[in-house]
């Protein structure tokens, strides 16, 4: 099933996963700037730490970054010397399910 499939059968619910999404995006794209302005790093010397064009750093920091994978902002963090921990927001946390691996 494709992805816009798997949307639309969300119904009314694709609004909060679109606008989820988009937050997620947003704060990455917010903590790898903060990241970069406190080290005093260009978008191009970042550029240049992973291997890759000015404009593929740009357009992973602009308005187009749908697709800023985790493992792209792993190699972000990577190359700014930092690391981030993921964590769940406190409604999740306080529900009845635990969240425990697979064994």
């Amino acid at each position: 099933m494709s992805k816009n499939r798997k949307l639309e059968s969300l119904g009314s619910d694709i609004n909060d996963v679109l606008v989820a999404e988009e937050e997620l995006i947003l704060e990455a794209q917010t903590l790898i700037q903060r990241a970069l302005n406190d080290r005093k790093m260009s978008q191009k010397r970042l550029a240049e730490e992973l291997g890759v064009s000015d404009s593929y750093v740009s357009q992973m920091l602009g308005t187009s970054a749908r697709n800023l994978t985790l493992r792209t902002f792993a190699r972000i963090l990577n190359a700014l010397g930092t690391k981030a921990t993921i964590t769940f927001d406190d409604e999740i946390r306080s529900s009845d399910r635990q969240l425990k691996p697979k064994s």
